[in-house]
């Protein structure tokens, strides 16, 4: 990954953290995971120090407390079990190592959260939404009228999107108080 941001540098502008990750649903918790849990950008050669900032969009970021909600929420526990172990394994240890939750005190990457209407969505988001007051650095967005479908595939139409808008924003923020950073630096 490094290699890649190094090569494409002069290309793109890339400058040191100006880079940001986001994703939805199952995207949305790796790019939360790699905002929060620094093994993953040092095994590329990165710290999270080279992130501006990440966009998780109705993801998951407690993997015992989804596994729960799941039960919670209707699903059977044979098949909440079977879909969190094929993913993440048995070990309730890697559960806690896959959760960007648990990182969460040492995070200072900027987050702009997205939840859209459903209530399982706003539920998995509750360990970011209950973070302690260290992890100031979260901002939540509700995509009003959005369902976990609709969130993102709005987001890519043709036409002006208040959603995609707000994360260009976020963006743009980000970027100016990154640069304002660097120069006092």
């Amino acid at each position: 990954m490094k290699d890649a941001l190094e090569s494409n540098r002069s290309k793109f502008g890339n400058e040191s953290r100006s880079l940001f990750v986001g994703g939805h649903s199952s995207g949305g918790h790796l790019a939360t995971l790699l905002a929060t849990n620094p093994q993953y950008l040092a095994a590329e050669g990165l710290r999270l120090s080279d992130l501006a900032g990440a966009i998780p969009v109705e993801g998951a970021y407690d993997i015992e407390q989804y596994r729960s909600k799941l039960i919670a929420l209707g699903t059977s526990r044979k098949f909440a079990d079977l879909h969190v172990q094929t993913v993440f394994g048995d070990d309730s240890k890697m559960w806690k190592e896959a959760s960007p939750a648990s990182f969460l005190e040492e995070n200072n990457v900027p987050l702009f959260v997205v939840t859209g209407d459903e209530h399982a969505f706003n539920e998995y988001a509750k360990p970011l939404t209950d973070a302690p007051p260290e992890a100031n650095n979260i901002t939540f967005y509700h995509a009003k009228g959005r369902t976990h479908q609709t969130v993102a595939a709005f987001m890519g139409r043709n036409e002006p999107d208040r959603v995609r808008e707000d994360i260009i924003e976020f963006i743009r923020s980000v970027s100016k108080e990154t640069k304002t950073q660097s120069k006092t630096e």
